[in-house]
């Protein structure tokens, strides 16, 4: 077999080296600039050569690396490449999979030249894939993955695998090919645990990852989950995407009339481009971050076999540990079970909702029958802490949380918070996108009135956060922040204008009584249903992208029933600049009859996929994209008393709708509702009243920490 794999690659690089001269010849001048068939085939030759030399390699030593899903190192190579025809070698795959596992593979068997051949292959290929950054990037991705499966023990061959792959990742960016660069950083994770290579290296490639994650995600939502027939936006977006795969050379077009450099200089001027860009190095973001953030990454691997934590702030972020647990395919789908439970769960609270409009206790204790919603909340809960709590335990750096005293005589209970207390002051959740549907805050609080967070957000990713960080005023650039030099930020006192749209359909008088009866205000345009008609969508578009004659730091709130998206169409955010609009609060998601039978005829006329885009992360995702830099909203159905004591109590910090202090004072509201979660009860104590839990772990906040510094 290996006689046979190696005559088979001698011959056709014979005959590469005969096409060789006529490729560039004929190419002449156009050679940076087109793509041309000729040499994209030559290219994906090269690469197919790199990976037969990769297997003669395994073959020789007779090991074949598997993952933990049992795919073959062949098989994975063939999927990370993408740049030949996989029914080819499906017979050699085949054999290799019938074949493992074999005998574990020492540093010792380890034989170099067909690795080493395979280099220069892979390197040939480089040249002829230069005018399109994407096959190049896959190239390089193949040949790092490959050398990293073969590494073994051997440091050589090891930090040759690195190098490839830190090359893959810079190609990448500068291609803005997501899952490429995240495929590369999350094999450099696996080889920086395999290597023991430091710390630094694993946990900014894991950062990585979960942002190239998180962020495809959000470019999928955008381009293809919305149906925006209207907007120039996804148009031009794919059409760029079509352009960087086929033609050109990006960085070799002069021309100002060529179709590519008109679709991006119209991206580049989008909000949306530069809240998706992952280019800034995470260790450069990291070290320009205050030190008084923490941040927990929870990351599912690829094959979604294992799930990666790692928790650490910016003091310690360099030697913070990055703690793995083994899922399996029945792991992995119990996280998806209870994701599903909780979208059921958040259906029948809302179709119970109605029926106890005018029963203010009926989020306390004191509440009159049975509420199937908070027990089954309550629940899910518990499990979720069983699942992650001791990995977050495990992952956590010394530096964010010191141990408690084993003479304290405190009763573990298996969960992260009883472990450790935490010293950090506000936590961020970097979470994916399945673990975002859950409340994972829940995580992180225990009985008692022992608080241990200021404040305990999410975000999408670091990058989302580093941009977000980036728009303070005071704060500067932070692409451009000298990390020696970048010191603590105290947000700005904001006493911008605030917009508001409250009840748009006339749908409970409760809620514009309480919001016209409240004073303080401030300078707040409202619109308000029952006495301007249902918004139509440029009222929306104008509420959400703030008061043009103001300055930047205005706030937005939708005070009202049924999600902000059953309302406004998701097309109609997609392509809007919120930027002047700093903080936005949902007050969203309550329901009563009228309500509920307005929305059933909406829903009617909506696809299944549709109506998955008006959940909260959805619409987090779309605000953060347009450039809102703080939110608050409810996770799942809420009553119109929880979200009217939210907005009164709110409003009790002063500042108005649209001032600095509104925004803290929410955020400190919901830190305060999370740190009276207990685990031994589905009942809370809160300023004397006893709350259920689907009270406390409703309302999120997300983004940038929007607190008051001293």
């Amino acid at each position: 077999m290996i006689d046979g794999l190696s005559r088979a690659s001698r011959c056709a690089e014979t005959m590469l080296q005969m096409v060789l001269p006529a490729s560039t010849e004929f190419a002449g001048d156009f050679a940076g600039v087109l793509s041309l068939p000729l040499e994209r085939s030559l290219g994906e030759v090269q690469v197919m050569l790199g990976k037969v030399e990769l297997t003669c390699a395994e073959l020789e030593v007779g090991h074949v690396d598997q993952d933990a899903d049992g795919t073959s190192c062949g098989a994975r190579l063939s999927r990370a490449g993408q740049a030949h025809d996989e029914e080819k070698w499906a017979a050699v795959q085949q054999w290799l999979d019938d074949t493992a596992p074999a005998p574990e593979l020492t540093p010792s068997d380890l034989r170099p030249p067909a690795a080493v051949r395979a280099s220069s292959h892979f390197t040939s290929a480089f040249t002829h894939m230069r005018s399109v950054p994407v096959l190049h990037a896959r190239a390089t991705l193949a040949a790092g993955t490959g050398l990293a499966r073969l590494a073994g023990g051997r440091a050589d061959l090891g930090h040759a695998a690195r190098d490839l792959l830190e090359s893959t990742i810079a190609v990448a960016r500068e291609a803005r090919l997501l899952h490429v660069a995240g495929a590369a950083a999350f094999e450099l994770v696996r080889l920086a645990r395999t290597l023991g290579l430091e710390q630094s290296v694993t946990v900014s490639s894991l950062l990585l990852y979960q942002s190239t994650v998180a962020h495809q995600w959000l470019e999928q939502l955008l381009v293809e989950r919305i149906d925006d027939r209207r907007g120039k936006l996804a148009s031009f977006w794919r059409l760029d995407r079509f352009l960087a795969n086929e033609l050109v050379n990006p960085g070799a077009v002069t021309c100002e009339s060529w179709p590519y450099r008109r679709c991006q200089e119209y991206l580049r001027g989008t909000v949306q481009m530069r809240r998706l860009s992952c280019s800034t190095p995470v260790n450069r973001m990291l070290d320009t971050m205050p030190s008084s953030v923490c941040f927990c990454v929870l990351a599912f691997s690829p094959s979604h076999q294992s799930i990666f934590c790692s928790v650490f702030n910016k003091n310690c972020w360099r030697s913070a540990r990055v703690e793995s647990l083994t899922l399996g395919t029945e792991g992995f789908a119990a996280f998806e079970k209870l994701a599903s439970n909780m979208s059921a769960i958040s259906k029948r609270l809302g179709a119970a909702l109605p029926g106890h409009e005018r029963d203010a206790d009926y989020d306390k204790e004191a509440a009159e029958g049975d509420d199937r919603s908070n027990e089954e909340i309550a629940r899910l809960t518990k499990q979720l802490r069983q699942q992650l709590g001791p990995l977050i335990a495990r992952a956590s750096a010394p530096e964010v949380r010191s141990a408690r005293s084993a003479e304290s005589g405190e009763e573990t209970k298996g969960d992260a918070s009883a472990e450790f207390e935490w010293r950090a002051e506000h936590l961020v959740i970097l979470a994916d996108e399945l673990l975002a549907r859950l409340p994972l805050e829940a995580l992180f609080v225990e009985g008692g009135q022992e608080q241990h967070f200021k404040t305990v957000s999410r975000d999408v990713s670091v990058h989302m956060f580093g941009h977000r960080l980036a728009a303070t005023s005071n704060f500067g650039e932070l692409t451009k922040a000298d990390a020696e030099t970048v010191q603590e930020p105290v947000w700005s006192k904001r006493t911008g204008t605030a917009g508001a749209i409250v009840d748009p359909r006339a749908e409970a008088s409760s809620i514009v009584s309480a919001f016209q009866s409240a004073s303080n205000k401030g300078q707040c345009i409202a619109h308000v249903g029952p006495t301007n008609g249902i918004p139509s969508e440029s009222t929306w578009q104008e509420m959400l992208r703030g008061n043009a004659g103001q300055a930047a730091g205005q706030s937005f709130m939708y005070l009202g029933l049924a999600p902000l998206l059953s309302h406004a169409a998701p097309a109609t955010l997609t392509g809007l600049n919120m930027e002047r609009t700093w903080h936005a609060t949902l007050l969203d998601r309550a329901m009563n009859d009228d309500a509920l039978r307005n929305k059933c005829k909406r829903d009617a006329h909506l696809s299944g996929a549709d109506l998955e885009l008006e959940s909260m992360w959805e619409t987090v995702g779309l605000l953060s994209l347009a450039g809102i830099n703080s939110i608050v909203a409810n996770q799942w159905p809420a009553s119109i008393h929880g979200n009217l004591a939210l907005f009164a109590e709110a409003l009790a910090g002063g500042g108005g709708l649209g001032g600095c202090k509104w925004s803290s004072t929410l955020w400190n509201r919901v830190a305060m509702l999370h740190n009276n979660v207990h685990d031994s009860s589905e009942t809370h104590e809160l300023n004397g009243d006893r709350f259920k839990c689907r009270v406390l772990l409703n309302a999120v906040s997300i983004g940038v920490p929007d607190v008051l510094y001293p």
